[in-house]
């Protein structure tokens, strides 16, 4: 795979990172590092905008409050994913799929680890209702990640009926 190809991978984690405003985008960036301190929450937000220099009714700038943070976060570590593994493609080739799959699953998983701690709190606000069909339609992305890196012998057919919709809600 080329860096191209890198790209057609995640159109709708690109998309909606683009979609943000610059000060949005730096905001949330910044209240990424406030998660240790205040959890996924308003506040993290908030203490975001003011390391940025901005108010901390700033926090506005991510209107869906927290849940905005937990999907930067999350988009930001597909894409971390995608060029870590894109790196490892020669090292991934001579395994086969399922330990193909395996290692970028364990790749996402330690993408997570520095917010162990408060992981729940994030699964928690992904299982609001008003957040459900955004985290789905992640999780879905997600999964189409992985079925993308696992290579072209992903694509070959189970069975006759098993196309790559099957393929996606087989994965965990």
């Amino acid at each position: 795979m080329t860096q191209d190809d890198s790209i057609l991978l995640a159109p709708v984690v690109i998309r909606q990172l683009l979609m943000r405003s610059a000060a949005a985008l730096l905001t949330v960036a910044a209240a990424l590092r406030e998660v240790p301190t205040h959890g996924w929450s308003t506040a993290a937000v908030s203490a975001g905008a003011v390391a940025c220099g901005l108010s901390p009714a700033a926090h506005g700038l991510a209107p869906s409050g927290p849940i905005e943070l937990v999907r930067y976060f999350s988009q930001r570590c597909d894409l971390q994913m995608l060029a870590h593994l894109h790196s490892q493609q020669e090292a991934m080739r001579p395994l086969e799929v399922q330990n193909r799959l395996v290692l970028a699953m364990q790749t996402r998983l330690r993408m997570i680890e520095p917010y162990v701690h408060s992981w729940p709190q994030a699964l928690a606000l992904r299982a609001l209702p008003s957040n459900l069909a955004e985290s789905l339609a992640d999780a879905h992305a997600l999964t189409g990640l992985f079925l993308d890196l696992c290579g072209e012998e992903v694509r070959a057919p189970v069975s006759p009926v098993a196309d790559e919709k099957i393929k996606r809600l087989a994965l965990p």
